[in-house]
Order: C-alpha cells, then structure tokens, then sequence
C-alpha cells in the first residue's frame, strides 16, 4: 500500500489550503513554497513538452509519507498521482495509457492516440469531486496496471458519450467567422468541452447560471448571465491578459485562473456573447 496521501488546493486569494509536500500541476505560484512542482505549462514549455503524468514515468519518487497536491484533479494530475503511488509499490503501470492521457492532456481532444477508451474512463473519474481523491487514485491505479472490471471502463465511456450528446442536443454550438473560436450557449457542464471539438479557443455562455451564494446555489433558483472565455492550454498562444484587460474596461470584474476567465461571478454581464466573440478575435495569435 503506498505510503502518499492527497489533497485537492482552492486557487482562490482567500482560500485556507492545508500543508503539502509535493505539487503536482499547481500552477498558481503563490501556493507554492519550497515543494517540487510537476508541471508543463512553465517558461519555455511547448506542446510538446512532456504532461505531469508522463513526467511522473521517470521523475524522482517524492520522500515516502508525502502529500501530493494539485489545483485541479483532472486525468493528467491524478494519473501523475496514481503513478507515483504504483512505482512506489512496484504496480504495473501501462505507458500507453499513460501517453494517450497526456497527448489529450496537451493537444486537446483531436490528438491521436493508441488508447482511447480508457483516458475518457480516468478523465470522468478524475473529475468526479463526489469521490475522495485517494479513491480516484486508486481508481487510475487499476487502469494502469489492468485489474480494474473492462464493464466499469465500458459504462464510464458509454455515461460519457451519452451525457456529451445530451449537452451538444440541448446547446447551440458554432464556429466565428474565421473558424478560429468555438462559441457554444449552453447551461450545461460541457459546455467548454464541446467547444474544444471545435477549436482550441472557447468561448462559452450559460444565459441561466445559477447563482451562489455560502458555497451552495442559491434556494430562490436565481440565475444570472455568465461569459467564459479559455483556450486549451497556454501553447494556444492567445493573449489573455490583453482580452481580461479589454473586457474589464466595459464590464468590471474578469478573471480567473491563466487559461480560464470568466465573467464576474454572480453578477449577470453586460456583454452578449457576440461582443465577446469580436473581443477575443482581436487577440488571437498570428
């Protein structure tokens, strides 16, 4: 059994996080110490550079009892994790796998790869914040080393292909003129995910979104109109901090993590979704 524990980090300014010993993705500088960071999207990274769970194949074994955090509990963070924990214990771990989770991880979901079926299994597992993080380790563990049920991968992929058909039916999706920016008008939770079909830049409204209010959505049901604006990774190129600042200017209160920005946050905008599908085309790279 191994020896590391987990825990998931809030990025927000605010944010009472608990004691790490290992980053793994934690691409907010300021919650990091002295803690090693596995990352790709540093200076200098390119699309190619490797992903954390591909890194996480030959890196140095963090010290035994470590706590490994991240930002963001997706496929490629949480298969870092399981990595660590499987050579920790000497688990089989299958590098195909491994490569197709970080070929999705870097360039989106049109990349080629060998293994199709069970990145979208880890993917779906690995956002599932209903689950304690070790147990979406351990989960990614039994891909890696092929002890986990082939049905649980089948009804994983077939949940997911069936949800994601359910929120491209009930959205309106469409490329810009240019065929550069993917917009998709949809509450659902895919919304961004439908979008990087498309194009490797979002931007994403949810005319009905719900509004927050103690961490919990407000018991009144209000709503209010909510912009995204992401690009799949910063590789993309797009000048966000020139978008953010351009936005700002006429509806105060974007933000967000480097390559997500969103509207302020329970407060409907005053842009509609063409305005700022203009904006964002202003800022695409050459």
């Amino acid at each position: 059994m191994t020896t590391y524990s987990y825990v998931q980090l809030d990025p927000r300014p605010a944010a009472v996080n608990p004691e790490f010993d290992y980053g793994i993705e934690i691409t907010v500088p300021t919650l990091l110490l002295e803690q090693t960071n596995l990352d790709h999207h540093g200076q200098g990274a390119t699309s190619q550079t490797p992903s954390a769970a591909e890194q996480a194949l030959t890196a140095a074994l963090p010290q035994a009892g470590s706590v490994l955090a991240t930002v963001r509990s997706d496929a490629d963070s949480v298969t870092a994790m399981a990595i660590f924990a499987s050579r920790e214990t000497g688990r089989r771990i299958n590098k195909a796998i491994v490569t197709g989770v970080g070929k999705l991880d870097r360039l989106g979901p049109q990349a080629r790869t060998r293994c199709k079926y069970a990145p979208i299994a880890i993917g779906r597992v690995s956002a599932d914040y209903s689950r304690p993080l070790a147990d979406r380790v351990a989960f990614v563990q039994s891909v890696l080393d092929g002890s986990v049920d082939p049905t649980q991968i089948k009804i994983l992929v077939a949940e997911r292909e069936a949800e994601f058909k359910a929120a491209v039916k009930a959205s309106i999706v469409y490329n810009d003129v240019y065929g550069r920016i993917a917009v998709v008008v949809s509450t659902h939770r895919f919304a961004t995910e439908i979008g990087y079909q498309r194009a490797t830049v979002v931007v994403a409204t949810n005319p009905k979104m719900p509004v927050f209010v103690g961490g919990k959505p407000d018991p009144s049901g209000a709503t209010y109109l909510k912009h995204t604006v992401c690009q799949h990774n910063e590789f993309v190129g797009l000048n966000m901090a020139g978008i953010v600042a351009e936005l700002n200017a006429i509806d105060p209160g974007w933000g967000g993590l480097p390559n997500i920005k969103g509207s302020p946050q329970n407060i409907g905008s005053k842009l509609t979704t063409e305005q700022v599908v203009e904006i964002v085309s202003r800022h695409l790279p050459a």
